[in-house]
């Protein structure tokens, strides 16, 4: 978000490198401070949930040939390594959806914040647009410049149901054996016997949501470069 800063300190026009004072001395700086910390806790929370899934895929590397007997005799039981494992994994599945759901409402605040505060786009009513409405225009704003959103929805979704209404129990979904190839999920507790694997919040979508974000906030800072210079041809 410096870049947005930087590129209004360096306008030809007055009233431009206005709102960049108006950044430092409003809550609008306060939002992209904070919003610049959880880009780096978000990045740690995944590399967090790497690491977690890192252990488990090799304990199951070096025990191949217990978890093939455990694979062909559904009533086994296979145990970790590492007892913790399953509890590390819930922690780590909570710590990356709650701080990627603060991150993206952070980001939503600081466009409203940039639009109204900033450089007071007309139209824009100081501080006063609801969320839903930023919402739908960053959605809209974003998808313009080809970045992805359905993550958006996923994100909600998992996010309120894991902290708020399911129990969660981590499961792992083995595709091959040699090669190993396996997955880490976390199901949702009533569904545990369900083969329906869109009701599961797995490896893959922890990637796809990271992914999708960064993508989105590439897509932010091209829209606000965007209004400074709609807000230059004005004057």
């Amino acid at each position: 978000m410096s870049r947005l800063q930087n590129r209004m300190n360096q306008s030809d026009h007055a009233l431009v490198r206005a709102g960049s004072e108006r950044w430092t001395t409003s809550t609008v700086g306060n939002i992209a401070y904070s919003v610049a910390t959880r880009l780096t806790v978000i990045r740690l929370a995944k590399e967090n949930l790497e690491d977690l899934f890192r252990e488990l895929g090799n304990d199951l590397k070096e025990r191949r040939i217990e978890v093939k007997c455990r694979i062909d005799d559904p009533g086994s039981c296979f145990s970790l390594t590492n007892r913790e494992l399953p509890f590390l994994l819930i922690a780590g599945f909570n710590s990356f959806l709650f701080e990627m759901r603060a991150t993206y409402e952070l980001t939503v605040e600081f466009v409203g914040r940039f639009l109204s505060d900033v450089i007071q786009k007309p139209g824009v009513p100081k501080g006063k647009m609801r969320k839903r409405e930023l919402h739908d225009l960053l959605v809209s704003e974003v998808t313009k410049r080809d970045a992805r959103t359905e993550w958006i929805n996923e994100l909600r979704d998992n996010r309120g149901e894991f902290i708020h209404t399911i129990t969660a129990w981590p499961a792992v979904m083995i595709h091959s054996i040699d090669p190993l190839r396996a997955e880490v999920m976390l199901l949702r507790g009533e569904d545990t016997g369900r083969e329906d694997l869109s009701c599961y919040l797995s490896t893959t979508s922890v990637r796809d949501i990271y992914t999708g974000f960064r993508s989105t906030f590439t897509a932010v800072e091209k829209w606000l470069t965007c209004e400074i210079e709609e807000a230059e041809k004005a004057l």
